[in-house]
């Protein structure tokens, strides 16, 4: 389960989930406010969110 940085709403399930080098990720759509965010772990401890920003691209959150 995911937190929105955005507006902090509980998020179930990633909609995609990938492998990237050593991390995990599981990017998430919010519900609430429609940010999309990815959420990068590794052994299970969350490492770094990315949020996507308009006109920017995905940003450290």
């Amino acid at each position: 389960m995911a937190k929105c940085p955005n507006c902090g709403a509980n998020i179930q399930e990633p909609s995609k989930s990938w492998r990237y080098g050593v991390f995990n990720v599981d990017a998430y759509t919010c519900g609430r406010c429609g940010l999309r965010f990815r959420e990068y772990t590794r052994e299970r401890k969350c490492i770094f969110i990315l949020k996507l920003e308009k006109g920017k691209g995905f940003v450290k959150a």
